[in-house]
C-alpha cells in the first residue's frame, strides 16, 4: 500500500525534512483525522496529508516504511504489530525524545508565556494550563489518572463504541491539540518530549509473556511557580500459582520541599491490602506514622482488610520499570 505525502503547513521548517528520509527507513506517524479523501498524519512533529491511505481512526499510531524518498515521498504502511515491528519502531522513535513530564510541561508553559501566539494556539495553551490542576479528593485523583494520557486511545475507542463525543479532558489530547498550532522552536521541542514520555509509558505497559504488567503514570501537580511530579506505577504481578489479576501493587511517589521524597506502596491480594511508606526524613516518617490508624480505617471503609502498615525512614527500594517491548536498537543500522 502506497502513501503519497504532501506538507500541509507551507513555509514551516520541519524537524526532519522529507529530503532526509532514506529508502527503508521506518517512521512513526500518528493519525490526526481526515480532510476529504486525504488522511492527516503527524510525522516528526510536522503535519502531512496522505493520499491513498486506508480509513484510519484519529489517534491511531502507525509505523511507515519509506518506499521511495521522492519527492514526493512514498511510504508503505507496516502491519507488523504481531511480530513486534510496529512496537519496536514506536519505541525507537519515542525513547530518544522523551523528557520527564513535569520538567517538559514546566518548560513548555514558561516558553509559551513569553511568546505571541495565534488565537488557536493561545486557546490550546489555556486548555492545557487548565488541565494541570491538583486533584482535591480520591475521586478527583481517579479522574486525573484516567486523563493523564496513557489511556487516551482506549477512552477514544470506548467513546466511539458508545456513541459519545471524544473526551476533552485528556492530557495527551490537550498536547496534540496544541501541537497542531505551535510553531517550531523550544516550546515545540518540550511538547514533543512530553508526548514521547506518555507514548513510552504506553509502550511499556504492553503485556509480555511471563513478565509483570507495569504501567507508569505521571501527574504534574502545581508546586510554587513550577510543577512537581506525582508518580504512580501500577504492577500486575505474574507469579507461579497466582490466578490472573489476583496480585496488584500500586506505588506512589512525590517530593515536596516541606516533606522531602515520600513513597507509598500498596499490595493487593484479593481484598487484603498491605502498605509500606518510605520517607527519607525522620520528621516526615513520624508524621506518616501518626496517620496509621486513619489509613487503616480508610482501607477498611473501602472494603479492604488492612494487613501490615509499615513506615520506614529510608529511601524507597528500586521500583519496577516499564520496558518497551521488542528490540529498540536497530541492529542493521
Amino acid at each position: 500500500m502506497r502513501v503519497d505525502l504532501l506538507p500541509t503547513i507551507p513555509g514551516r521548517a520541519l524537524p526532519q525534512a522529507p529530503r532526509a528520509w532514506q529508502a527503508g527507513q521506518v517512521l512513526l506517524a500518528r493519525v490526526e483525522g481526515r480532510e476529504g479523501e486525504l488522511t492527516l498524519l503527524r510525522i516528526g512533529g510536522a503535519l502531512y496529508r496522505a493520499e491513498g491511505a486506508p480509513p484510519l481512526p484519529a489517534g491511531q499510531e502507525l509505523a511507515l516504511e519509506v518506499a521511495e524518498p521522492g519527492p514526493p515521498p512514498v511510504l508503505r504502511l507496516l502491519r507488523g504489530a504481531d511480530d513486534g515491528v510496529l512496537t519496536a519502531a514506536l519505541a525507537r522513535a519515542a525513547l530518544p525524545r522523551q523528557l520527564p513530564l513535569a520538567e517538559a510541561l514546566g518548560r513548555l508553559l514558561r516558553l509559551l508565556s513569553g511568546e505571541r501566539l495565534a488565537p488557536p494556539a493561545r486557546e490550546a495553551a489555556a486548555a492545557l494550563r487548565a488541565h494541570l490542576a491538583a486533584p482535591r479528593d480520591p475521586e478527583g485523583l481517579r479522574r486525573a489518572v484516567l486523563a493523564a494520557g496513557p489511556f487516551l486511545e482506549a477512552r477514544l475507542a470506548r467513546a466511539a463504541a458508545e456513541g459519545r463525543p471524544p473526551p476533552q479532558d485528556d492530557l495527551k489530547a490537550a498536547l496534540l491539540r496544541l501541537a497542531a498550532h505551535l510553531p517550531e522552536g523550544g516550546a515545540a521541542e518540550a511538547l514533543e518530549g512530553a508526548l514521547a514520555r506518555i507514548e513510552t509509558a504506553q509502550l511499556g505497559a504492553l503485556p509480555r509473556a511471563g513478565e509483570p504488567v507495569v504501567l507508569a503514570v505521571e501527574l504534574p501537580l502545581p508546586q510554587g511557580e513550577g510543577l512537581a511530579p506525582l508518580t504512580l506505577r501500577f504492577e500486575r504481578e505474574a507469579r507461579p500459582g497466582m490466578a490472573a489479576g489476583e496480585g496488584w501493587s500500586v506505588t506512589v511517589g512525590i517530593e515536596l520541599p516541606e516533606l522531602g521524597p515520600v513513597w507509598a506502596r500498596i499490595r493487593l491480594r484479593g481484598d487484603d491490602a498491605a502498605v509500606t511508606l518510605w520517607a527519607e526524613r525522620e520528621a516526615t516518617r513520624r508524621r506518616l506514622a501518626d496517620t496509621e490508624a486513619l489509613l487503616r480505617a480508610q482501607l477498611e471503609a473501602a472494603g479492604l482488610a488492612a494487613g501490615g502498615i509499615h513506615v520506614r525512614a529510608e529511601p524507597a527500594p528500586p521500583l519496577p520499570q516499564a520496558r518497551p517491548p521488542g528490540p529498540v536498537v536497530d541492529e542493521e543500522a
